[in-house]
């Protein structure tokens, strides 16, 4: 009323659903989003990021030195806020719309870390981690599991199939971004002390065979 105010009456509803069905209701609302405004704003946007996803497959589009993370979530409005943020950090993008499409570009690409969404449809981010972790070529490459699922037990999942870091949703943009500067820090760290092994090995071997042809060298001498 003019010059009364206002009065507002606000219901909160107690929910009883669990964090999986949450999550899909989360899945089927920015679906039912998506759908709705598919002529208009969602339709040219993914066109864009398809196109920019070619380039970057061909590889012309990554400056050198900077670290690789590959999204993997279905939900086009997530995959560009992570990669907003991630950009912002000046870290190199390349963004998968599936599991099994994320599969494919791990393979092609592989990353130096992965961000995959627990929810999807077709192959979940459980299985593509389990997939991930069977892969030798991938298996050592650190991911990311986001989910609306933060109860003990799916944290609990997540460490058992090899996640190297679970974040719930919705996820603070600066814990994300140092838990990505951490894993990648001691990816370089683990890269690195694989160099010195490998390196001592061949050290190893070189001075074995020095002492093999001294061996030899010395030998005839103790015959006379």
């Amino acid at each position: 009323t003019e010059g009364a105010g206002s009065c507002f009456w606000v219901d909160f509803p107690v929910s009883s659903w669990q964090p999986e069905e949450l999550e899909y209701a989360e899945y089927r609302y920015y679906r039912n989003q998506a759908a709705q405004q598919k002529m208009t704003r969602y339709q040219p946007l993914e066109l864009i990021e398809d196109a920019g996803a070619a380039v970057t497959e061909r590889g012309d589009s990554q400056p050198p030195g900077q670290p690789t993370i590959l999204i993997i979530d279905d939900l086009y409005d997530m995959r560009k806020l992570l990669e907003e943020a991630l950009r912002r950090e000046s870290f190199h993008t390349i963004m998968a719309q599936s599991g099994s499409d994320g599969i494919r570009k791990a393979e092609r690409h592989e990353p130096d870390l992965i961000i995959v969404d627990w929810m999807m449809p077709g192959m979940s981010g459980v299985e593509v981690v389990r997939e991930l972790k069977m892969n030798p070529d991938l298996a050592s490459i650190p991911t990311i599991m986001l989910s609306a699922r933060t109860d003990d037990d799916s944290r609990a999942l997540g460490a058992q199939i090899g996640a190297s870091a679970y974040l719930g949703k919705p996820y603070d943009n600066l814990e994300l971004i140092s838990t990505v500067r951490n894993l990648l820090q001691l990816k370089k760290k683990e890269r690195e002390y694989q160099q010195l092994v490998s390196q001592s090995k061949k050290e190893a071997l070189f001075m074995r065979g020095v002492m093999r042809l001294e061996a030899e060298l010395v030998r005839p001498l103790h015959a006379y």
